[in-house]
């Protein structure tokens, strides 16, 4: 992961598991799980830093923690634990630690570890040169998966791609890199941490997301940003479908036995295009 604080009580943790029985709680058949995501997120209360407007990682043995990450706080954000009226406040504070002279601090990985020839317990050490009053634990490529989905939750897709945008690719091959800043060598071109790019892009900028259990039914929503256009595949049981965005214009694909609408468009199988609102006076 990378050098958040943990304790007895460590936050991405338990925020990770209100997140779990939240999606259980959509499979079919599934327990009643309320109880248990209200009493977690009551209990996350002792980590709330009201000073700050943020949640710190940990607490136990060694009192409560003051370094903050943005592990612990997405997975909050993640898991709709996160009080409303908190939840633009934690947003800003551990994208722009700046706010508080603070910054985003990239901090140890195994592929460091490995390369100083040690045992990689930099997981549970204090990272060097770090602020623990105002500076933030920046994800790294594996947690950015969770983050990422977190922002989508609380409608901040123009996060996910400035979150992407910034991505290093592999010189020679064209793969996501593992880590922000590994050497060459010491990153995977197959690795769980390097593949959320191709997810996000093509669920959060594309916007092809299904509706139902299977792509039954299914969403195009694309979101550019900054980009003048975006294009790809994207494979379902029924088949490819295929979207290129470019300004307000969507041009898609799709296989038959799909129900899909564009933006808030009904389309059918096969192609189509659709003009997009602009959004905004």
């Amino acid at each position: 992961w990378a050098q958040m604080d943990r304790d007895i009580v460590t936050g991405t943790h338990d925020a990770l598991y209100a997140a779990a029985l939240g999606d259980y709680a959509e499979l079919p058949g599934a327990s009643g799980v309320s109880d248990l995501i209200a009493r977690t997120a009551d209990a996350f209360e002792a980590l709330w830093d009201a000073e700050r407007g943020v949640y710190v990682d940990a607490m136990g043995q060694r009192g409560r923690s003051r370094r903050i990450s943005q592990h612990t706080n997405g997975a909050a954000l993640l898991a709709g634990i996160v009080p409303a009226e908190r939840v633009s406040g934690v947003i800003k504070r551990v994208v722009d630690p700046t706010q508080l002279g603070g910054r985003l601090v990239i901090t140890q990985t195994s592929a460091d570890a490995r390369a100083e020839g040690r045992i990689p317990t930099f997981q549970y050490e204090a990272p060097d040169d770090f602020d623990e009053e105002r500076d933030v634990v920046a994800a790294q490529p594996w947690f950015c998966r969770y983050l990422h989905e977190a922002f989508f939750r609380h409608d901040r897709r123009d996060l996910i791609l400035a979150s992407l945008l910034r991505w290093p690719i592999i010189p020679g091959n064209g793969t996501f890199q593992e880590f922000w800043d590994a050497e060459p060598g010491r990153s995977s071109r197959c690795q769980g941490w390097s593949a959320s790019p191709t997810f996000d892009l093509t669920t959060y900028v594309l916007g092809v997301r299904p509706t139902t259990p299977g792509f039954g039914s299914m969403t195009i929503d694309p979101y550019l940003g900054s980009l003048g256009r975006a294009s790809g595949r994207v494979p379902t049981p029924h088949g490819w479908v295929t979207v290129s965005v470019e300004g307000q214009t969507v041009d898609v694909d799709i296989p038959s036995g799909m129900s899909v609408t564009v933006g808030q468009v009904p389309v059918g199988a096969g192609r189509s295009r659709v003009t997009l609102p602009v959004d905004g006076p």
